[in-house]
């Protein structure tokens, strides 16, 4: 477990490096990135069971490279998935 945590904590630094040099939209894209591993680190350590909280995920996994391609449906995508994370939470 501590070594998948660290895993992630240095993906989060060496990305917060890495934006400082690359294009702006690469910002958002490691945040999303940080997230959809965040939850597989909870769900992998039985921190997080709800399937809503794996369905974020799969969007993630599914439309992250949009920001190649397609900012527009990459931004909305942040939306969706902003509004989803917010519902869960709120319960």
């Amino acid at each position: 477990m501590r070594e998948r945590w660290n895993a992630i904590m240095a993906f989060m630094i060496s990305s917060a490096m890495g934006c400082m040099n690359e294009p702006p939209i690469y910002g958002p894209l490691r945040l999303i990135e940080s997230v959809e591993r965040l939850i597989g680190f909870a769900a992998d350590h039985g921190l997080e069971q709800d399937p809503r909280l794996f369905d974020v995920m799969r969007r993630i996994q599914e439309g992250k490279n949009l920001c190649m391609y397609d900012e527009e449906a990459f931004a909305a995508l942040l939306c969706e998935i902003g509004l989803s994370v917010t519902e869960l939470i709120a319960g």
